[in-house]
């Protein structure tokens, strides 16, 4: 798998290139064609004013080692620099990445998508995300034929599962959670439109028909409209990053959908005694398992009334509480000092 990772990585930096080049022309463009367009000096004064944050963050934006992801530890530098960027208007920027909600994806579906593009055996015309003109698809054609190659070895459906698995990971290692799309099709006849714009996008996401979008009639917000749009965008995406230490029961539904451990998980050495640490690196490998157990993580542990004994016996930091574990599973019950049952590792005290 690490050499299939290391094709995919290679095929997916051309990816980036092709993006940022995309993103770079279009605002880049858009920006002239409304100094060009202003009617009035106030109009091309406020058109100066936004150009210049929009220029200053499109610069930012294309430093960036992996630009679609929402930002590093589970913030959301990156999604700012992207949505100031190519935002043209201020009121624009609360709404998030243009047509993010339509263009909704699981991770298997634009992996699968991909491949139907880049196989040897009557590929699918490119579409979004792939510039016709790009590096992105000729560099994916050689990954798809390498990747055969280094599997050739095995059966056919087993040879597809091992290529989407290896773009599957690809995906999460480069932290890809959106992606450029098309223009969305409109009621008029035509075929559908298939070209990437720099101001249309896409999610790899769960798909959810209840996102909520702030009212376009809404005043001036009173949080910041990058991050009342990345607050959107994260609460609707599975595959996002998270951290523990924010969850409160305020926001807690917003977490339960996601299929990774938060980035703060770390195995405390609690003890020195090699199970317990056997028992953290078991949930590290089980995550799918536990969070489909309704696993729930808090930033600390609930203050104990008791003794100063009992309150010394129990850790802070992310912690683990499970429900129902197999019998298989390194866990057992434990009664904590407030009365309440929990269920910890096996030496913890």
């Amino acid at each position: 798998m690490k050499k299939a990772i290391h094709i995919c990585e290679i095929a997916f930096d051309a990816f980036f290139e092709d993006t940022k080049h995309l993103v770079a022309a279009g605002v880049r463009a858009d920006i002239a064609h409304r100094k060009s367009t202003a009617s009035s000096r106030e109009e091309l004064s406020e058109v100066l004013s936004r150009s210049a944050l929009r220029e200053s963050s499109l610069a930012s934006w294309l430093k960036v080692s992996f630009p679609l992801a929402y930002g590093r530890q589970g913030g959301d530098e990156i999604y700012r620099l992207l949505l100031q960027a190519i935002s043209s208007e201020d009121d624009a920027v609360q709404h998030g990445l243009p047509n993010s909600d339509e263009f909704r994806t699981t991770r298997y579906d634009f992996v699968t998508s991909l491949l139907n593009m880049s196989t040897h055996v009557r590929p699918s015309p490119p579409k979004a995300p792939i510039l016709r003109n790009g590096s992105f698809l000729p560099v994916l054609k050689v990954a798809h034929k390498s990747l055969l190659e280094l599997t050739n070895d095995l059966e056919k459906e087993r040879q597809m599962d091992f290529i989407v698995e290896a773009l599957t990971t690809s995906l999460k290692r480069f932290k890809i959670q959106f992606f450029p799309a098309q223009k969305p099709k409109t009621r008029t006849a035509g075929a559908p439109n298939t070209k990437p714009m720099f101001n249309s996008w896409g999610k790899i996401s769960v798909k959810d028909k209840h996102t909520h979008r702030p009212s376009k009639k809404a005043s001036i917000p009173t949080v910041d409209p990058a991050t009342v749009a990345f607050n959107n965008a994260i609460a609707t995406d599975c595959n996002a990053d998270w951290l523990a230490n924010n969850v409160n029961l305020m926001n807690l539904k917003s977490v339960l959908c996601k299929m990774t451990l938060p980035t703060d998980f770390t195995i405390p050495t609690l003890t020195n005694d090699p199970y317990v640490n056997d028992t953290y690196r078991w949930v590290e490998e089980n995550s799918l398992w536990m969070l489909t157990r309704k696993m729930t993580f808090v930033g600390s542990l609930p203050t104990s009334t008791g003794s100063r004994r009992a309150k010394r016996a129990w850790p802070t930091g992310p912690f683990l509480y499970l429900c129902s574990p197999p019998s298989s599973s390194p866990f057992m019950k434990r009664t904590a000092p407030s009365g309440s049952t929990w269920t910890l590792p096996k030496g913890v005290a």
